[in-house]
This record gives C-alpha cells, structure tokens and sequence, in this order.
C-alpha cells in the first residue's frame, strides 16, 4: 500500500474545479497539471504554484515522465476511451470525466485494460456525490421511501458556446447525472429501453454526430441484475421498476439541471424546480376510518445538509456541496488501499451504456 499518491491532471479548463481538492488532499504528494493551451497551462501552474518539470503540454509527456501514480483525465469525450486506455496501459491509476465512452464496444475495451492492469479507474460522476443524493441514499436505505415505485431523472444544460465536439452531441450520450444516481439506489441494471427524439437543431449543428436531436427522453425498464458487484438490488428485485430520463442539450428555453425525482410507497422525493426553490419530500400517511377518501400527503421542504464531515479535515475548508472534493478524495484513497473505487468499471459502464443504447433506439424510430 502507497503512503501519497503522485497525480497529474489533464484538461484544465473543464477540470479546473477540481485541481483545488487535488491540491488540498493530504495524501497526494505531488501534482502535475497539463493542458493543450499554454495560456491556460500557465496560469493553473502558477496559481497552484505548479514545478515547471511538473507542467505538460500533452498527455503523451505525462506518460512519458514517470513522475506519477495516477492521471486524471478531464478532455473531451470523443477522446476518453482512447486516453484511459493508454494511462491504465502504462500502468498507472486513472480517473476520467463522464461519459466513460461513446460506444458500446470502447467500454467493453476499457473494462478488459483494467482487468488486465489492475490498475484502479474511477468514473468522475458528481451527481453521485452531491449532498442531495447522499442524503436521500442513506434514507432510502433506512427504509424512509418504502419500496420504489417510479424514478425520473432530467439533464439539460445549453451547449450553444462549449467547443465544438459538444455541437450536436446526442442528448442520451450524456445521461449519467441523472442515471447514475437512481440506477444506484434501484442497485438494478437497465433491461431495457425505449426512447424517442424530440424537436430539430439548424443543420450547422448535426454535423458532427450527424444526430437531429436537441432532446431525447427515454424509459428504462430495470431487469433484476445487480449494477455491480458493489452496488446490489435494494429491496425487492424483481418488482416492475422503470426509470424516465429526459436529456436537453441546446436551442430549448430550460433552466440548467442535474436532478432526480424519487416516488416511493412511504415516502418521495423531488428535487427543487429552480435554484432559488427548496427540495421537497412527501409524506403519505395511512388511511384512517372516516378520514378523507383521497390519501393524506405532508410536504416537507428543505434545503440539503453539509456534507463537509465526510471528508478529510484537510479538504472541508472547501465546502459543503461539492461532489468534487467528495471524488477526488475517493479516487486517491482507491488507489493508495490498491482497491477499486466506487465508481469502476463494471458500475461506470452501467450508467453509460444504457444511454448509448437509449440514443440508438431514437435514430432508428423504436
């Protein structure tokens, strides 16, 4: 077992929220940074007061280098597969951004390199980590819900002045947010899927995925295979349970969102409809005699609590409400106890594949 983790970061402007938890973890002893843009390469390094032989201009000379233990990638997606295979086969520990991969076949290709290296790969999905849903996980599985009745999940965020590889990106490709988090506390795999395309982007748009779409909403019905070795079926696996997404990517008048809503037999969830509001838990009560015949509901708003205490004492200066601090501390801890994180493979291709099968199901009509 490694005493500190040597780390390197690559994708700076995309990943610059998260250099800050690198930098404040106790257990990373050194940390690397490296971007395609010098400006950009520059300025983290001197904000972080970054060594000179510690900043790169390509990922190539990270691998090169020999100076760390770990990458954590933070590029575009086209590039993540082709990128974690090459860290993990150069025999180094790797974290990656959402999604894991855009096909089918590069997750299974991941999913072997790290077999074959037995190096520790982590999935970076914040919405695993957010206050929000370790709130509601820690209740729903002190039976606060009851058994799940229906889960629905939205993520839409405007691409219209990201680069260009977002530019038509098909909506279902970029599903973990609202996935991950109820597949996890289903702790049941997608069975199937039906999903449908909606509106139409100007032509500019469609021609780097060549996909028409700026929203697709999909319904995932839950077989009863567990999500992973780690994350198994809570409460009864084989009741009917499906799951609704729906993924807005551009021209479509939204407020920016990363939510699930949870419906269960006790007790729901829903997550609050504008920044300003407050989330919400219904309550429903049992029937009583001569009461009224329509059930008896109690709303409950809140605001999520402070997770700072889940963290080392070194990282909590950063605040509550930050899914960042929450991964980085779980990736480096995975790697130093030479262990798999809580997002590996098997779990990270859970959450990615039903959406590269969702967007498939749109373009050919079913």
């Amino acid at each position: 077992m490694a005493e500190k983790l040597r780390v390197c970061m690559v994708g700076l402007e995309f990943g610059g929220t998260f250099i800050s938890s690198l930098a404040a973890h106790p257990d990373v002893a050194g940390l690397g940074v490296c971007d395609l843009n010098l400006s950009t390469l520059r300025g983290v390094g001197d904000r972080f007061s970054i060594p000179h032989e510690n900043r790169h201009a390509s990922l190539e000379a990270v691998l090169d280098s020999g100076a760390y233990d770990a990458v954590v990638l933070f590029t575009p997606i086209p590039d993540h597969a082709a990128q974690v295979i090459a860290v993990m086969e150069a025999h180094l520990h790797c974290a990656c951004a959402v999604p894991m991969a855009t096909t089918v076949e590069d997750l299974r290709r991941i999913s072997e390199v790290r077999r074959q290296t037995g190096r520790t790969y982590m999935m970076m999905e914040t919405s695993l980590y957010t206050p929000e849903f370790l709130m509601v996980q820690d209740l729903y599985r002190a039976g606060e819900f009851g058994e799940l009745q229906f889960l629905r999940g939205v993520w839409h965020c405007n691409l219209e002045n990201h680069p260009r590889y977002w530019h038509g990106l098909p909506p279902m490709h970029y599903i973990t947010h609202p996935l991950a988090p109820m597949l996890k506390l289903a702790g049941r795999k997608v069975a199937k899927v039906a999903c449908y395309g909606s509106g139409a982007m100007r032509k500019s748009l469609q021609e780097v995925y060549q996909n028409p779409y700026p929203v697709e909403t999909a319904i995932f019905q839950l077989g009863s295979e567990a999500v992973s070795a780690k994350v198994k079926p809570q409460g009864d696996a084989g009741r009917p349970l499906a799951v609704e997404v729906t993924s807005i990517v551009i021209e479509t008048a939204l407020q920016n969102k990363e939510t699930f809503d949870l419906w269960g037999t006790k007790q729901s969830f829903t997550w609050a409809t504008f920044y300003d509001d407050k989330h919400a838990f219904i309550r429903i009560w049992p029937a009583r005699e001569g009461g009224p015949k329509s059930s008896y509901n109690t709303v409950f708003r809140f605001e999520a609590p402070n997770d700072v205490d889940r963290l080392p004492q070194a990282m909590r200066k950063l605040g509550p409400g930050s899914p960042q601090a929450h991964l980085v501390h779980e990736f480096v801890r995975a790697c130093i106890e030479g262990r798999e994180s809580e997002i590996d493979v098997d779990e990270a291709s859970a959450y990615t594949e039903p959406g590269l099968l969702a967007h498939q199901a749109a373009m050919s009509g079913r």
